[in-house]
């Protein structure tokens, strides 16, 4: 007796669909079932199987063409997988799941580990902020030591004057 529609396996649904995918160029499927559990990751002798069921309940049609099998796809409705998931094999669902979780855990590692380098990056220039305030003070500082020596050196404000000329030699500022 032919498998209803609603207890056709996913694997099966994933047979057809790749037939129906490598036939939309040409009008038969010659691929072998070694080809087709490699594609879609089942075992051999699980999609030999399954492809006779797949014949037998009026799914495919069968032809030999010398020493080639060739498959064809009926046409008879076969639902997606999102149209009844109360025969999605629930080993599949929990998978997904912890595919899910696992691919959460990772980012939140990745979020975690780039937050680190967030902070060590704002640490750093922060010390560099302190560095560059204490360098600036040095020189402030240093600044007005030179200024004091020059005040003892030229005690009337007698400071030989800096000139500054442009191109056509016009004073432009004296220091």
């Amino acid at each position: 007796m032919p498998e209803s529609i609603e207890k056709i396996t996913r694997a099966k649904r994933d047979i057809i669909q790749f037939i129906i995918f490598r036939t939309k160029s040409r009008p038969t499927f010659f691929g072998s079932n070694k080809n087709i559990a490699n594609e879609l990751q089942l075992k051999e002798s699980s999609v030999k199987v399954m492809i006779n069921q797949l014949i037998r309940d009026g799914y495919l049609i069968k032809e030999m063409r010398g020493k080639q099998r060739h498959l064809l796809y009926t046409g008879k409705p076969v639902p997606r997988c999102y149209e009844n998931f109360a025969n999605t094999d629930k080993h599949i669902l929990v998978q997904d799941i912890d595919n899910y979780k696992r691919d959460a855990e990772y980012y939140q590692k990745e979020y975690n580990a780039e937050h680190y380098h967030c902070e060590q990056v704002l640490k750093e220039n922060s010390l560099q902020k302190d560095k560059l305030f204490e360098q600036q003070a040095e020189l402030y500082h240093k600044d007005i030591i030179i200024d004091s020596l020059l005040a003892e050196l030229f005690p009337q404000n007698n400071i030989p004057a800096m000139e500054m000329y442009d191109e056509n030699n016009n004073l432009i500022a004296t220091f």
